[in-house]
């Protein structure tokens, strides 16, 4: 068995695709936690004490009305429907819908707001290639929509005009205008709840994504005070003991890559012995195929697993010191890390035995994309379902703690998902070794043939 496994990992070792595989994992998280740093215990009197997500619900709903609003009288709103940045102009009857939410979320009317709106407006700097100033008051398309003013008078919608020095090809970019100094209100008389079903309605006209849907809009970020920060800090000493929360945040980044990478170690290596022409030698040797996959998957996920583990002892190093937890990063990486890559592995030795082609890459990233976008709700915790759990945050100790166990049931789901994967391979595997399958690509292949005769 153990030269077996010693020959599978000098297979694995001498592709080109493992030493990418750990080039690329290194330099990820060299980038992303490199130089991260042990926070510094506050001093009273400090000129900056960083930045803190806002707890105070009248906050976030002024901070949505305004914002709103502005967006509103641009029709131009600001959206993330698939993870990427968006800037989103809606139909009439959806931009009439905002209005009537805004309408009900301010308690004026949407031409009070929209007054409000150019008033402030009209004390606020545009860009010169809007044909706009300080003092000067800005056009208002028949929609109500901010519309730029050309130099004949005309009024044009401002994101189709060209800029001044851009090629006339080119759209304009649209406003951006913090909406601080607008100076809107949420109703005295609307609740937080009422607040979220009409930002929930809001963000469907949108099209999802917006800095209305609950993501967002309960992730306004403010300046921290010395309170703030040293309850931040204590957090950090007292329930984390340190080295738990930067685990998590390793964990945060380096799943990221391990949710995409495994599967092109896995598809090299199950492509290989075909590119060699050594199935008919391997077929016919005398070791059971429930042995040789289970070899196979076992040094190929502690290959996987090496480079992660050994960056996980250098950042315990680094974050070593009195009472400090030294097992956090080595638990953390197991438990956590450990199913996704399992899982990214066993879709590439399955797809690879099924089909006989690299497919599997294609699959494992549609999933892994999806992943990354449903994980921008969760980026603070809360885990779900998400093949690749984030907690992109050293503080979270007690979402951690109050979350544990949806994390625990992700975690043995995925890998329980990865071993029924890794077993459907191996009766994959023992089919052909019997002369009973010989994968999607050749059956095609001869369907072709004999449709061709």
């Amino acid at each position: 068995m153990m030269s077996l496994f010693q020959k599978e990992c000098a297979q694995i070792i001498k592709s080109v695709t493992y030493p990418l595989y750990v080039v690329v994992l290194v330099a990820f998280l060299m980038s992303q936690i490199g130089e991260l740093k042990m926070m510094e215990e506050p001093k009273p009197g400090q000129a900056d004490y960083g930045w803190t997500k806002s707890k105070d619900q009248q906050m976030i709903m002024t901070d949505a009305v305004n914002t709103m609003a502005l967006e509103w009288v641009q029709n131009y709103y600001t959206a993330y429907p698939f993870g990427f940045y968006k800037r989103v102009s809606i139909s009439e009857s959806d931009q009439k819908a905002v209005g009537e939410i805004l309408e009900k979320v301010t308690g004026l009317t949407q031409e009070e707001v929209r007054e409000k709106v150019t008033d402030y407006l009209d004390d606020v700097s545009l860009p010169d290639e809007y044909g706009l100033s300080a003092g000067e008051e800005p056009n208002l398309g028949e929609d109500g929509a901010l519309a730029a003013g050309g130099s004949d008078g005309e009024i044009q919608d401002f994101h189709d005009l060209p800029a001044q020095e851009t090629p006339p090809d080119e759209e304009l970019p649209p406003v951006e205008i913090s909406g601080s100094g607008l100076g809107l209100t949420p109703s005295p008389s609307l609740t937080y709840e009422q607040f979220g079903e009409l930002m929930d309605e809001a963000d469907k006209h949108i099209g999802g994504g917006s800095n209305y849907s609950k993501s967002f809009r309960e992730n306004l970020i403010v300046p921290a005070t010395y309170e703030d920060a040293l309850a931040e800090y204590q957090e950090l000493i007292e329930k984390d003991q340190v080295t738990r929360a930067y685990a998590r945040l390793f964990c945060d980044y380096a799943g990221i890559m391990l949710g995409i990478l495994p599967v092109f170690v896995a598809v090299a290596r199950g492509l290989k012995d075909r590119r060699h022409e050594m199935q008919d030698l391997i077929y016919s040797r005398s070791i059971s195929t429930v042995r040789l996959i289970l070899v196979r998957a076992f040094a190929m996920l502690f290959l996987l697993l090496l480079p992660v583990l050994l960056y996980a002892g250098f950042m315990t190093v680094k974050f070593a010191g009195p009472g400090r937890d030294l097992s956090a990063f080595l638990v953390y990486s197991l438990g956590w890390l450990a199913p996704t890559v399992l899982v990214s592995m066993a879709v590439g030795m399955f797809l690879t035995e099924l089909t006989d082609t690299p497919i599997a890459i294609a699959a494992q990233g549609v999933w892994w994309m999806y992943s990354m976008f449903s994980g921008l709700s969760m980026m603070d915790g809360g885990y779900g379902m998400n093949l690749m759990p984030r907690h992109n945050d050293t503080g979270g100790a007690d979402i951690f703690r109050e979350y544990f166990g949806t994390l625990a049931f992700n975690r043995i789901f995925y890998a329980l998902l990865a071993v029924a994967l890794i077993a459907g391979t191996a009766f994959i595997y023992d089919r052909k070794r019997r002369g009973r399958y010989h994968g999607l690509r050749k059956m095609r292949k001869n369907r072709g043939g004999e449709s061709e005769a």
